[in-house]
């Protein structure tokens, strides 16, 4: 297997960091921290530590172009995840074929490098570790765009749109690259729920439009 050797391959650590979780996480844990994203972001909400949506504000035609700059953030944050995603695709491929290791199918079998010794994906540590960051990317990012675009058309303040649109964004790219450098568990988890923190601002916000708060 290319790779085997993660500690060989990586600084970052890959131990927990938090004595809390050192022999690793509960389901209370998982309970709590759920809780605490919920609960944390009505209480942002309530006490005006981030401002309340302000629908109807602009016409559909002013929301929706560039010169709004909620719209114009959407936009360039839309695209850089875009990229990132299509970005790991590429980098799967690329291992594919200087590992010799496409296998989705049996007939993908020794179509990549034939200087290299067939491998299947599973043998292959780095292509199988970005795979599984593409998969990750593809399941969570989708959703995020579409709730990113329900919030432009509630019209956060621009304060609250950088806020739950850059959080995510850079907490996106952070996790990917703490997850292709075979960061630990527990760090990679705190950078996903960050990125659950930000989308449920996002609900909120979306909530709170829909019932005039």
């Amino acid at each position: 297997m290319i790779g085997t050797d993660l500690r060989s391959e990586t600084c970052l650590p890959q131990k927990s960091l938090i004595p809390l979780w050192k022999d690793g996480f509960m389901t209370w844990h998982i309970a709590v921290f759920l809780v605490g994203l919920v609960a944390g972001n009505v209480a942002l909400l309530v006490l005006g530590i981030i401002d309340l949506p302000k629908p109807g504000n602009l016409k559909l035609e002013d929301l929706l172009h560039p010169s709004n700059a909620v719209f114009k953030l959407y936009l360039i944050t839309s695209a850089a995840l875009f990229a990132k995603t299509h970005f790991m695709a590429w980098a799967q491929v690329w291992h594919g074929c200087k590992n010799n290791s496409f296998s989705k199918n049996p007939w993908d079998l020794a179509t990549g490098n034939p200087n290299k010794p067939v491998l299947k994906t599973e043998q292959d540590l780095v292509k199988s570790t970005y795979h599984n960051i593409h998969g990750n990317d593809i399941e969570n990012i989708p959703l995020t765009l579409i709730l990113h675009t329900l919030l432009v058309l509630v019209q956060p303040t621009l304060q609250t749109a950088q806020f739950i649109m850059i959080t995510y964004t850079v907490s996106r790219f952070l996790h990917s690259f703490w997850y292709s450098w075979y960061g630990s568990h527990e760090i990679r988890a705190t950078l996903w729920s960050i990125n659950c923190f930000a989308n449920y601002a996002a609900v909120c916000q979306i909530l709170a439009a829909c019932y005039n708060l």
